[in-house]
């Protein structure tokens, strides 16, 4: 399950510790899993949960220096979370600065569908009577999701970002919590890489569905994307050796699943093997399940509420149809049995290894 989100009337505190320990996390006042983020069109990389372990942390000295420091030149407060026009305005300045790091939509962080399921706090930073930076941040009974950190660009210097989660961070240890997630991070590229600083934090591994020392790390053996592409890589020599000529797609729609509202049930994978077109509108496709360590082989129809999109240079090629699962052929753990058992339904002269226009 690549990308899923639930919508709940209602999330305890305990609750909300068991979801986070699963890898979830709060989006606004819904709760989601996903181990992939598309930045732009074909812009796919990894993301790992991650999360500090409060009882055996130890602060780094800059870090202390950084309280320290801000404490001295700035008043903070953390209450239950608010949505007030003085935040608006600091997000309005923020997000010309970083248009992609927040929302217009400031609500959807305390209200879902007019309800508030989460216990959702406030980290307010004041300059005298001026707000300059807020975040917000939801808890359970022993850990707290770190969701958002806005700042006035022009307090840039003081690392506000950085001081709001440390004053998160030290709220929870004052309060007895076990565990601070600070959000995912990606091992594909720098842009969350703020997070690993933090402390002596701990990643959350899909393969043995535990948490590990980010010591540990390694990123052919843990990062989702490349685990996924190296598996179906194999797959393809595999099939290669049997006759079979088969494309390694990367499929940009991998997020519509989550999104949809509809009966749909679509493709969820980042990439594919494309193995055959028996009709215009039908696919035979290759996956593989990271959660499940087993490949699968579905047959799909082409499903229309997408249809092209304008090609961009990639190193995979970006397969232009959305794919509607229909039936799944076989599963399989290992590529070589994946092979033998696809040439048992297909014979390679019958193949046609190219969709068709529809």
């Amino acid at each position: 399950m690549p990308s899923a989100i639930l919508a709940p009337t209602k999330v305890s505190a305990t609750e909300l510790d068991e979801f986070l320990a699963r890898g979830w996390r709060p989006l606004g006042q819904r709760i989601y899993t996903a181990d992939f983020i598309q930045l732009e069109l074909g812009e796919i990389f990894s993301v790992i949960p991650t999360r500090l372990p409060l009882t055996t942390h130890k602060w780094k000295k800059r870090h202390r220096k950084l309280l320290r420091q801000n404490n001295d030149r700035f008043q903070y407060r953390i209450g239950r979370a608010e949505i007030t026009d003085e935040k608006r305005e600091v997000n309005e300045r923020y997000m010309r600065e970083h248009p992609t790091k927040s929302t217009d939509e400031l609500d959807i962080h305390t209200i879902h569908s007019g309800r508030r399921i989460f216990n959702t706090l406030e980290c307010c930073v004041y300059d005298g009577d001026q707000l300059v930076a807020f975040s917000f941040f939801d808890c359970g009974k022993n850990s707290a999701y770190s969701k958002a950190g806005i700042y006035d660009p022009a307090y840039k210097k003081f690392s506000l970002g950085i001081y709001t989660m440390l004053l998160e961070m030290r709220w929870c240890q004052t309060e007895g919590l076990k565990y601070y997630y600070p959000g995912y991070i990606s091992p594909d590229i720098p842009l969350f890489d703020y997070k690993k600083e933090i402390g002596n934090i701990e990643f959350w591994s899909l393969q043995d569905r535990t948490w590990h020392s980010y010591e540990l790390y390694e990123k052919d053996k843990f990062g989702p994307l490349i685990v996924m592409q190296n598996r179906l890589s194999v797959a393809q020599e595999e099939l290669e050796e049997q006759g079979y000529q088969v494309q390694l797609n990367q499929y940009v729609f991998f997020e519509m699943q989550m999104m949809q509202k509809g009966h749909y049930k679509l493709l969820d994978t980042p990439c594919f093997l494309f193995l055959h077109c028996p009709t215009a509108q039908q696919a035979w496709v290759g996956i593989y399940r990271l959660e499940l360590d087993c490949y699968e082989c579905w047959h799909c129809d082409f499903n229309r509420m997408i249809t092209f999109f304008e090609p961009t240079p990639r190193s995979l090629e970006l397969f232009p149809y959305v794919l509607e699962l229909r039936k799944l052929r076989f599963r399989c753990s290992t590529a070589k049995e994946f092979s033998l058992l696809l040439l048992d339904q297909l014979d390679p002269s019958h193949q046609n290894p190219r969709p068709r226009q529809h």
